[in-house]
């Protein structure tokens, strides 16, 4: 979708392009050209993960690779790091990242999607080498499972003003700088970063509410914003999908008045917000697809919204 290989004009009425990908997916997976684990109990986003068998996927890496549309770098597979510099899309499984990589890397600057995915469950050891500035054509980016020196961001990042999607998934991140909020295009944040036990909060500038574009923003539970008070999500008209939302840490007044959101994760601490979350439940239940309603406080499930709750 970020490199707009889903067609908007297949989208039917009330549909998102998510929606497109999912119909693409599921005609692929009919045809049994590729395997999805399918989310029963989901009626959104109702795929978990998809694969290739193994012969269409070395197939298509095989096709990718000569058409320089996308090259995988595994050294344990024994792929060869000589097309880097030839292809626009890079995929690189490994755990550490040597200084003939990082240099081979930094060379590539034509690169439309670069994706650092560590194959293993330790986190990767390697840190803010990369100058991610350089990649001005840049419009994915994602770096699982990643460590960065001092938890804040790579230098650069926040200069890639074609970038649609950041996924920091699984990486040990502690502070996001204000800059990351300017990036004019994104559309999808994924901030579902690593959480210990006694690492400290991801630190969230108050300014994501400006990011008008956004579409779909998976937030950490385990955070806090730089300054103090609620984060700001007034102002995200195009937002189609939001997670790890709290009533603790969160505005969330204005939740219901976001034309376009359909999928909703929200954890409630208080009756207040409780009644304000019922409210905009049956006031837009025509438009949200999927509610996830966590609920950390005792209600009285004979009371009126407790009986809502409960289907009364």
């Amino acid at each position: 979708m970020a490199e707009g290989m889903i067609s908007s004009e297949d989208k039917g009425r009330r549909e998102t392009l998510r929606d497109v990908a999912e119909r693409y997916l599921f005609e692929l997976a009919n045809r049994c050209m590729v395997h999805v684990d399918i989310d029963e109990m989901s009626i959104y986003n109702r795929f978990k993960s998809c694969r290739l068998h193994d012969l269409i996927r070395d197939l298509c890496l095989s096709k990718v690779k000569k058409e320089g549309f996308l090259e995988v770098m595994d050294r344990e597979m024994g792929r060869e790091e000589s097309s880097i510099c030839k292809t626009n899309r890079l995929v690189i499984h490994v755990e550490t990242l040597d200084n003939d990589l990082y240099y081979n890397i930094g060379e590539a600057k034509n690169k439309r999607s670069l994706l650092f995915l560590n194959k293993g469950s330790r986190i990767m050891k390697r840190y803010n080498c990369i100058k991610f500035g350089i990649f001005k054509y840049l419009k994915i980016l994602v770096l699982e499972c990643y460590t960065f020196e001092n938890g804040k961001l790579p230098e650069g990042i926040e200069k890639l003003k074609l970038l649609k999607l950041l996924s920091l998934k699984k990486s040990y991140v502690i502070e996001l700088p204000p800059s990351i909020c300017k990036l004019p295009c994104l559309q999808t944040l994924n901030l579902k970063v690593d959480f210990a036990v006694h690492s400290p909060p991801l630190r969230l500038p108050n300014s994501i509410y400006k990011m008008r574009r956004l579409r779909h923003l998976f937030l950490n539970s385990h955070r806090s914003i730089i300054g103090g008070g609620k984060l700001k999500l007034e102002g995200l008209n195009e937002l189609e999908m939001i997670t790890g939302v709290n009533s603790w840490g969160d505005d969330i007044t204005h939740l219901g008045n976001l034309p376009n959101l359909q999928v909703l994760e929200v954890r409630i601490l208080d009756e207040q917000n409780l009644s304000m979350m019922v409210d905009h439940m049956l006031n837009h239940q025509e438009r949200f697809r999927s509610i996830k309603l966590w609920i950390d406080m005792d209600v009285n499930m004979n009371s009126e919204d407790g009986s809502t709750l409960l289907g009364g």
